[in-house]
């Protein structure tokens, strides 16, 4: 199985809640990359039409949707 990640909520530099959603604003692609080592985090790439990005650190939902790619995880 393979996630397909629809929307993901965060706070901003400012302590306002933010939301992204994948197709809105120009918002193409949402992806999750895993820690890497010890002391890292997971965090998020956002990737607009334009193909400029915004990383998310500290995300407070994500919300997602899972599709049978044929793997069967």
């Amino acid at each position: 199985m393979k996630r397909i990640i629809k929307k993901i909520g965060f706070h901003d530099e400012y302590g306002n809640p933010q939301e992204i959603t994948l197709g809105k604003f120009g918002v193409k692609e949402i992806n999750q990359h895993s820690a890497q080592g010890e002391g890292d985090k997971f965090y998020y790439d956002i990737i607009f039409e334009d193909n400029k990005g915004l990383m998310i650190f500290d995300p407070k939902v994500v919300e997602y949707e899972k599709i049978d790619d044929g793997s069967g995880f």
